[in-house]
């Protein structure tokens, strides 16, 4: 039987759950998005940094900082599926969160099933539910 890696994530936080067949077993890692809303306001207002250079007026701070986290889970997704040798993943996510995170996994990464669900709110019972039927 196959062992899975399940990641549940959304703009703020995740979970990373480890699944044999059609039963997920446990949650096996937790991150947060420990960015998100600690960045200076100011900067969209003024379109600048104090060093003077210059970001996208066009670009969310909450949206560079959802890129952001993006990139930490995917590396985390990477590690772990080397450490604790999982064959596939299975990916849960809000709909802006699973581009991102498609985006940056690379090709040797076997993506078994995504969906596009906000579930970071679901026990283990009701992800099951979701995510095998």
């Amino acid at each position: 039987m196959h062992k899975k890696l399940v990641i549940v994530a959304d703009g703020s936080r995740a979970q990373f759950l480890s699944a044999k067949g059609r039963k997920l077993h446990s949650i096996v890692h937790e991150m947060k998005n420990k960015d998100l809303g600690t960045h200076d306001t100011r900067l969209r207002k003024e379109g600048r940094t104090e060093g003077g250079h210059f970001y996208d007026p066009h670009s969310s701070i909450k949206c560079l900082e959802k890129e952001c986290f993006a990139k930490d889970l995917s590396q985390e997704i990477k590690m772990r599926m080397i450490r604790e040798a999982f064959d596939s993943i299975i990916l849960v996510a809000s709909p802006q969160m699973l581009g991102m995170l498609r985006k940056q996994l690379n090709s040797h990464i076997t993506v078994d099933r995504s969906l596009c669900l906000e579930a970071t709110h679901l026990n283990i019972e009701q992800l099951e539910d979701r995510i095998f039927d």
